[in-house]
């Protein structure tokens, strides 16, 4: 069996950016049929990562909770920014999901945990 471990830069490593990138993936877009042509490429949704860590960051807003308490100025600051149409659908999704889901705001607060093991 093979063991894989990815190695993020340092923009997805906080909190804000491991949610942004789990949320370009489509983490919250719910169950649907995949069409991998019709998928952004790998290199804009890093992009987009980057620019939604450093957008949410430089407001002020560094943690999970305080997206959750300023979701209407997050979505705002997200419908504003330069993104392809679906990698913006996906985060204001994922905003709206933890905003109005508690069950949500705890998977994303899991999911944006980092690991503290070491190899």
């Amino acid at each position: 069996f093979k063991l894989l471990r990815a190695e993020l830069p340092d923009f997805a490593t906080v909190e804000v950016g491991t949610f942004a990138l789990w949320a370009l993936c489509g983490f919250w877009g719910g169950p649907k049929k995949v069409t991998y042509n019709s998928e952004p490429e790998p290199s804009l949704v890093e992009e987009g990562v980057q620019a939604l860590a450093e957008a949410f960051e430089s407001e002020g807003w560094g943690s999970l909770v305080d997206l959750r308490q300023n979701s209407r100025a997050a979505k705002e600051l997200v419908e504003e920014m330069d993104l392809e149409p679906k990698l913006k659908k996906r985060m204001l999704a994922a905003l709206t999901a933890i905003r109005d889901s508690q069950a949500d705001f705890e998977k994303a607060q899991r999911s944006a945990t980092p690991s503290t093991k070491e190899d």
